[in-house]
């Protein structure tokens, strides 16, 4: 039986021609999260919300186009100018106090590993 894709009914419906919806296996596999971190991360407002697939079903899934944009938001926000730039400007604002300056409390192996490495980075200079 063929399908008459001009006619009324089906003219209506007009999706973006880009628009594809994503179920969890290929959500997981573009951001490499676990679904409850997701779910939270939705519920916060920082990650794209899944939509119903159909309407008073259980189904849900994301629209692609919105997963790879929070994707591509994730890498330009981590390579940012100013952490090249200044790697201990980085860890100061992400509330991590630097070895040598008064007060300063390190805590954890990889918080001093990491101040190690950004003091040598910083004399060879």
């Amino acid at each position: 039986m063929a399908t008459n894709i001009n006619s009324k009914q089906n003219s209506k419906i007009t999706p973006p021609a880009t628009a594809r919806i994503i179920r969890w296996p290929k959500v997981h596999d573009k951001v490499d999260l676990c679904r409850s971190h997701v779910h939270q991360l939705v519920s916060k407002g920082e990650f794209p919300a899944p939509i119903k697939i159909t309407p008073n079903g259980r189904a849900s899934g994301w629209i692609e186009s919105e997963v790879d944009a929070w994707v591509e938001q994730r890498i330009a926000d981590s390579r940012t100018k100013k952490s090249i730039e200044n790697p201990l400007e980085n860890l100061r604002d992400q509330g991590q106090n630097i070895q040598g300056e008064p007060g300063a409390l390190i805590s954890g192996s990889k918080a001093m590993r990491q101040t190690r490495y950004f003091m040598r980075m910083q004399g060879s200079n």
